[in-house]
């Protein structure tokens, strides 16, 4: 079930891929002609969908990455993750950590529990 979900996301992702680079083709293409670009003006309408792109797809990466790790899941390999929580000292804030005994991947990020130094 989760690997037809997974498929059904990254169909969702394509298609605002797709469409985003479509409107930003044409925009580039037509602001760099308005501005004299003239023939170059495609080239400059190809490289704002490309960055249009670019920007999805490091969006539904990113989606993909927190969804997993919400679920305490390995982005990479699907491995259990294990957890560990440092507490805040007075100086810093906590940590929470996660590191993935399979594969090595390894993620961290600040968060205080109810018991961490104020």
């Amino acid at each position: 079930m989760l690997a037809w979900t997974g498929r059904v996301a990254v169909l969702g992702w394509l298609a605002v891929a797709l469409v985003s680079a479509g409107g930003w083709y044409v925009t580039g293409t037509r602001i760099a002609r308005i501005a004299g670009g003239g023939d170059l003006a495609p080239a400059a309408g190809a490289l704002a969908a490309a960055v249009a792109v670019t920007l999805v797809w490091r969006w539904a990466t990113d989606d993909r990455r927190e969804a997993s790790l919400s679920r305490g899941l390995c982005p990479v390999c699907d491995a259990p993750l294990e957890w560990r929580h440092e507490h805040a000292d007075g100086h810093t804030r906590g940590l929470v950590a996660a590191e993935c005994p399979r594969c090595a991947f390894a993620h961290a990020e600040e968060g205080d529990c109810p018991d961490c130094a104020a």
